[in-house]
């Protein structure tokens, strides 16, 4: 009976997650989740989980296990992520809280060692302090994360997004690659459709007592991955309404636009993957200049992200003559029909690679394979944006979607995950185990869109 432990589970990903879990035990698999933070530990055990906490511990030097721990790195990835500077107070800080946990890792894998450690979407620095321990102990690691394309994820054993091996490749890795013309075809006229299949049953979470509520985020406020007491307290109510929204009328203009896909300053692709990354308002500035030197009629259509953008970004932008702003529905829509994408590394770009839509991008992405999308600096996307209009690689392009989208990605949707994205997730795990469960019936997987690969196949 295999042992799988999912790290750090994300509350926001409580319904993909839970019905992983539950899924997994189903086929007689054992499964916990391992918190950092004793709030996150509250709701998960709420919901009928197995769960172990890494308490706090006072750090013991002579512990030899710790001596290859690189602490300093993953705590200037911490102040990364949270968008502090990296004064020597803050460092020490959070070095000293890796610190706290990383023997209760350890201890926690050395007492029941797990067979498969599942990281997903979280980048913290204690998320990559569990996958150094669970890698010196010999466990197999998995990541996944947000796909290219809507209704998939990444999946991968090193990372996902900057820190995945993709991210990193070359032309020469496609060179043999084949394309899969009926695949990339449903995958275009599925995003066009915005066609989904038809998601599982997912439950509502049961409520913690508040009590244990107070409780959980007093003890372990400042603790795990910093969540702060009024964070831990409002454990649970961070679940958002995912459910699918009557479609909304886009009016793209007709005239040649760039589409701007806008990200949050707090996004973990930014705060991680790009060095030096525009604000929002920098970012639709220099597509404006851009666009005057490609056609003096281009204008510039402004994508604000799924979750919004905070006031002080979203203000300046309602006042920007020649900006057309647009909610993340008009993503998919504006990336087929744009001259080109500029961004600093949304996932959601994918969608322009589809349409053959040169992209370019800021920050490491996880199709940042020159000659797939363009990486710019800021102050160069205008000279970027004319070598990306007469240096378009069409056919690296589809081989690198046809291998990714194939064997690096999982057709399922994170809100709202259906029967054959489940199947697949599973059926990877247990390729990663090496063993597949008696219980139940054979799982059967498809990769590509419900609609309309599955008609072109039948």
């Amino acid at each position: 009976m295999s042992l799988v432990v999912a790290v750090a589970p994300g509350i926001d990903r409580f319904p993909l997650l839970d019905r992983l879990l539950r899924e997994l035990h189903s086929r007689g698999h054992r499964t916990e989740a391992l918190c950092f933070d004793d709030a996150e530990r509250e709701f998960w055990r709420a919901q009928g989980h197995a769960c172990s906490w890494t308490e706090p511990r006072r750090f013991d030097p002579s512990d030899a296990r710790l001596a290859r721990v690189p602490f300093a790195e993953f705590a200037e990835i911490e102040l990364s992520r949270l968008g502090q500077r990296r004064t020597q107070r803050a460092l020490r800080s959070a070095e000293s809280r890796l610190r706290r946990i990383a023997a209760a890792i350890y201890d926690r894998f050395d007492r029941d060692r797990p067979d498969l450690v599942l990281l997903h979407q979280r980048r913290t620095g204690a998320h990559l302090l569990a996958q150094f321990a669970a890698r010196e102990a010999g466990i197999r690691v998995q990541w996944s994360g947000d796909g290219l394309l809507p209704g998939t994820m990444q999946i991968d054993s090193i990372g996902i997004d900057g820190d995945s091996p993709i991210a990193r490749s070359s032309a020469w890795d496609y060179r043999n690659a084949n394309v899969d013309e009926a695949m990339l075809r449903a995958a275009l006229a599925s995003a066009a459709g915005k066609s989904q299949p038809l998601p599982l049953p997912l439950r509502t979470p049961r409520a913690v007592a508040i009590r244990d509520r107070v409780s959980a985020a007093w003890r372990g406020s400042g603790e795990g991955t910093g969540l702060g007491f009024f964070e831990g307290l409002a454990i649970g109510s961070r679940i958002q309404d995912r459910s699918q929204h009557p479609a909304q009328s886009i009016d793209l203009p007709k005239e040649p636009f760039l589409a701007v896909l806008l990200q949050r300053r707090d996004d973990p692709r930014v705060c991680l993957d790009a060095k030096v990354a525009p604000t929002p308002l920098q970012l639709t500035l220099e597509a404006m200049r851009a666009a005057a030197t490609l056609d003096r009629s281009a204008t510039v259509v402004t994508i604000l992200p799924p979750e919004g953008l905070a006031e002080a970004d979203l203000r300046p932008l309602r006042h920007l003559d020649g900006v057309q702003l647009e909610l993340a529905h008009a993503t998919s829509a504006a990336c087929m029909a744009a001259t080109a994408v500029v961004t600093i590394n949304s996932p959601q770009a994918g969608v322009a690679l589809l349409a053959d839509t040169p992209v370019l991008h800021f920050g490491r992405a996880l199709y940042g394979t020159p000659g797939v999308a363009f990486a710019t600096e800021p102050g160069h996307l205008a000279a970027t944006l004319r070598i990306a209009m007469r240096d378009d690689q069409t056919e690296l392009r589809r081989r690198f979607l046809s291998t990714v989208l194939q064997r690096s990605h999982l057709w399922c949707s994170a809100d709202a995950p259906d029967h054959n994205g489940i199947n697949g997730w599973i059926l990877r795990i247990e390729d990663e185990l090496a063993q597949k469960m008696t219980y139940g019936a054979d799982l059967r997987y498809r990769a590509g869109p419900a609609w309309p690969l599955q008609e072109e196949r039948r």
